[in-house]
């Protein structure tokens, strides 16, 4: 979840980059949208905040991750698979 957050910045960027597209010929390099003009354009109309616009799905996906895993006992959990390990063999009962 740690990993989905800091790295939400870039993935923000990256997304308005594709909503943006891109074009390929000469004579229209000036609506060609780089990292650098999207990030300046973020900045300028949304703040430092406009990065983490829509973080609050990630936790909500971390948070239902977790509770299902608790719950069926798959995923990453707490407490998932209790009582369950793994050998070459399959799953074995502990």
């Amino acid at each position: 979840m740690v990993e989905h957050m800091a790295m939400f910045p870039v993935n923000t960027l990256k997304i308005r980059m594709q909503m943006f597209g891109t074009t390929s010929t000469a004579s229209s390099s000036a609506h060609r949208h780089n990292t650098g003009k999207v990030f300046t354009s973020i900045m300028r109309k949304e703040g430092p905040l406009g990065f983490y616009c829509g973080i609050g799905a990630i936790g909500l996906g971390a948070v239902v991750f977790v509770f299902a895993g608790a719950v069926i006992g798959v995923g990453g959990g707490v407490g998932a698979g209790a009582g369950i390990g793994m050998n070459a063999s399959g799953p074995k009962k502990l």
